[in-house]
């Protein structure tokens, strides 16, 4: 199946549930993202319009692909990840409090 989504989209259940399928080898999870977006919005945060020289343009693919790219991912991931975890706690404490009421 080829399923997408954005990650801030995702319900708690279905984060769960993508990465109990990725550590169980399958699912694959991986991250479509608009790299000349990425570019445009590093040139204005780092860069003044005098560093538009090939070097810095080289520098700013380089560190994007190569260093900021799986490292962003991996936090936002990471972070959909926890949030899931500490709701679904929430949530199973809350049906268990019920239960024994």
């Amino acid at each position: 199946h080829d399923y997408s989504n954005k990650v801030t989209s995702l319900h708690d259940h279905q984060v769960l549930a993508i990465r109990r399928g990725v550590d169980q080898k399958q699912l694959k999870l991986t991250f479509d993202i608009d790299d000349s977006r990425v570019d445009r919005i590093i040139q204005q945060a780092a860069f003044s319009k005098k560093h538009n020289h090939q070097l810095y343009q080289d520098a700013r693919k380089d560190a994007w692909t190569r260093l900021l790219r799986k490292r962003c991912t991996s936090r936002q991931w990471k972070e959909a990840s926890k949030r899931a975890e500490e709701r679904s706690i929430h949530v199973f404490c809350d049906n268990l409090h019920k239960a024994l009421l």
